[in-house]
C-alpha cells in the first residue's frame, strides 16, 4: 500500500526568505538520498480561511510503511531536521495509507 507522508510547517517570528527557501530546498532534496521517497509535492501555498497558520509543505510518497520508518531515521532526514530547527516554529506530521 502507498503510504502518504504529509509535512506542515510554520516558520518562526522573523524567518527569512532564505530561510524559508532552505527548508523547501532542503526537504525537497532528501529524495536524492534517501531512494525510499518515491516522489516528493512542492508548491506554492493557497491561502485558505482555515488553513491554521501552517506556511508551508509537502507531500511524500512511500511505497510502504517500512520505507517510511526507513526515512524517519535516516542520517540525511536527521541531519536535515537539525539543520532547519532554527527556522520551525511548529509542525506537523501526517501519513494516509492509500
Amino acid at each position: 500500500m502507498t503510504i502518504y507522508h504529509i509535512v506542515l510547517i510554520k516558520y518562526i517570528a522573523g524567518a527569512t526568505q532564505s530561510q524559508k527557501q532552505a527548508w523547501k530546498d532542503g526537504i525537497t532534496a532528501l529524495s536524492s538520498t534517501i531512494p525510499q521517497i518515491k516522489e516528493i509535492l512542492s508548491g506554492q501555498k493557497l491561502s485558505h480561511v482555515k488553513d491554521g497558520g501552517w506556511n508551508d509543505g509537502v507531500i511524500m510518497k512511500f511505497d510502504n510503511e517500512d520505507d517510511l520508518k526507513v526515512y524517519v531515521d535516516a542520517t540525511p532526514h536527521k541531519d536535515y531536521q537539525r539543520a532547519t530547527a532554527e527556522q520551525t516554529a511548529d509542525k506537523l506530521i501526517f501519513d494516509i495509507k492509500v
